[in-house]
């Protein structure tokens, strides 16, 4: 039986104003100022800049700091699957994911703790939590450890 989850950020953080307009504008191209490339993949993704440090300072730093990535506006990211950074992003912009495969829950945990996106991994955190039961807790308990689900974990070893 393939289990599937709902996953949303909370209420009060995918509610925000700030958040709606941001909304309304991730789609408008002529902000489209930096370039995701995926190596795996050989594809890439236009995305804002600012929108990218909102959403983690993994890729701000990446971005704006002090990197060879910073002055082209083009970040390589190995070992990311170009529609589970685009869920994520999705995701931290207050849109809801209602029907996701554990093993794809446990590839955006993944990406997003990689990429510090904190208010995207409580939500991964809560989606899974609310679905754990003994026969999740084997797929869970592998993996949950190295990819920043410290409350998963705990949960599913005390069921």
């Amino acid at each position: 039986k393939m289990v599937t989850m709902h996953i949303g950020l909370s209420r009060e953080f995918a509610s925000q104003p700030l958040l709606h307009r941001i909304r309304l504008m991730v789609d408008e191209e002529t902000l489209r100022d930096s370039e995701i490339y995926f190596k795996n993949s050989k594809t890439s993704l236009r995305a804002n800049t600012f929108l990218l440090g909102l959403a983690s300072p993994v890729l701000h730093k990446m971005l704006c700091g002090h990197f060879s990535e910073s002055a082209a506006r083009r970040v390589e990211l190995d070992d990311v699957d170009e529609a589970i950074f685009i869920k994520l992003l999705d995701l931290w912009c207050g849109k809801e994911l209602p029907q996701e495969e554990v093993a794809d829950v446990l590839a955006l945990a993944s990406v997003a703790d990689r990429l510090a996106m904190t208010e995207v991994g409580a939500a991964l955190e809560e989606a899974i939590i609310g679905r754990l039961d003994v026969a999740l807790c084997g797929d869970v308990l592998m993996d949950s450890g190295r990819l920043g689900l410290g409350r998963v974990q705990a949960e599913a070893r005390r069921l």
